[in-house]
């Protein structure tokens, strides 16, 4: 199987949307990595995008062929800013 042809997000944060799923996923650092055959993003949770902040530094893998769309940030200081910007409308 060859990896997808994608872009190095990398440097990025995501987040990533589940086929059907209500909750989106948050994955800074990301890469692609081939886990028994099947492709899944992987990278970490970021500090201040959970409630209570609960998740911060906790790996994350999400299959690729689950994924529906993704939103691509410069960083996770970028994600906040335009986060905390739209809940103040």
């Amino acid at each position: 199987m060859n990896q997808p042809n994608i872009p190095d997000l990398s440097s990025k944060l995501l987040t990533v949307h589940i086929v059907g799923g209500q909750h989106n996923y948050i994955v800074e650092k990301p890469m692609f990595e081939n886990q028994c055959g099947r492709w899944f993003l992987v990278g970490i949770t970021p500090g201040g995008t959970s409630k209570g902040n609960w998740a911060a530094g906790v790996p994350v893998a999400i299959a690729w062929d689950q994924v529906s769309a993704y939103r691509v940030f410069e960083s996770a200081a970028d994600y906040l800013l335009k986060y905390s910007k739209a809940e103040q409308k």
